[in-house]
């Protein structure tokens, strides 16, 4: 999955996670609708996320922002 906004200045997330591999594909329906949500953000300007094929349930997802970490800090306090 990847968002179709352009990058600009701003901060990127990089998070790992871990989960057992039979659970992927219930983990990727479930992660979908918040995916589309993140990536609909005005202010996402790229948002993806792999699935390792070397380590099985090991998922990586970066998101890039528009804004600074200070907003986006400010938004996640809410």
């Amino acid at each position: 999955m990847s968002s179709p906004h352009v990058r600009s200045s701003g901060f990127s997330v990089h998070v790992t996670i871990t989960i057992d591999p039979a659970n992927s594909s219930a983990f990727l329906a479930a992660f979908r609708r918040i995916y589309e949500i993140v990536a609909a953000e005005p202010e996402c300007t790229y948002f993806e996320v792999f699935q390792s094929l070397e380590e099985p349930g090991v998922f990586r997802f970066v998101e890039n922002w528009s804004k600074d970490v200070q907003w986006f800090k400010e938004l996640s306090s809410l």
